[in-house]
């Protein structure tokens, strides 16, 4: 006849034989199944929002990224349409800019005629300054051909002597007090001018009135500009006993 077992081991088997989760309720070693359970159903809902959100927001994002791509599109479009008139505005700009080059040598063309026509319409004139107003009546032109004659009594004019036309600059007459306006008289013939400006250059400033009166071409600014640049060849020439010309009021010629 055996040894009976100790009733220790046999309490230890029937605790080892039980479920794990009534042994550990019994023991008391955790939560229970509900609270498991709750604290699972939480993280779920939690992750079913999270994902809701995230969905939310993707499906925000894909929208801007929609628009996005569409204004993309558009200003793509509006480049090339911007291009392709930047394009046109080049080649009107070349054809511009050469018509403008054409016309600007066309106006300098032109330019240069007006003045060579002006100076040759200035070539008879003389310039006349100091001579009193009043004197000349209602006739100035007789009156200024008169006294003119009387200032080259030793080399009389040519038979031809005639004056076109005279006019005072301004035309306005000037408030008293001011001095005498200058006269352009425009003479027929180019010998009476020479005549009369090389006796105004021998005998000086004229007395009239009580005046000076002097005796001038009447070049353009530019001209004169130009004539002012010969000035000290031509004493340097006189010196030399070289004798000079000027030709069309402005080109130095040496005889």
């Amino acid at each position: 006849m055996g040894k009976p077992r100790p009733k220790s081991q046999g309490s230890n088997l029937s605790v080892l034989c039980m479920d794990q989760p009534q042994a550990d309720r019994e023991m008391g070693d955790g939560p229970g199944p509900s609270k498991k359970q709750e604290t699972l159903n939480k993280i779920l809902q939690a992750i079913e929002g999270t994902k809701l959100t995230l969905s939310q927001e993707i499906g925000k994002v894909s929208a801007e990224l929609s628009h996005l791509c569409t204004d993309h599109h558009k200003l793509s479009d509006r480049v090339k349409d911007t291009e392709a008139v930047l394009e046109d505005l080049q080649s009107a700009h070349r054809a511009i800019k050469s018509h403008i080059t054409q016309l600007t040598m066309q106006v300098q063309k032109h330019e240069h005629r007006a003045e060579d026509a002006e100076g040759c319409g200035r070539c008879n004139n003389v310039h006349i300054v100091g001579l009193p107003e009043g004197r000349e009546g209602l006739d100035e032109v007789t009156y200024l051909e008169t006294w003119l004659k009387t200032l080259t009594e030793d080399q009389p004019l040519t038979p031809f002597f005639t004056l076109e036309r005279v006019h005072w600059v301004p035309a306005q007459p000037l408030a008293p007090g001011k001095l005498p306006r200058p006269i352009v008289a425009k003479l027929l013939h180019y010998r009476d001018r020479d005549i009369l400006l090389q006796r105004a250059r021998e005998a000086g400033p004229f007395e009239v009135g009580g005046g000076r009166v002097t005796l001038f071409p009447n070049y353009r600014a530019a001209v004169q500009r130009r004539c002012a640049t010969f000035t000290a060849v031509k004493c340097s020439l006189r010196d030399e006993g070289i004798i000079y010309s000027l030709v069309l009021c402005s080109m130095l010629t040496i005889m």
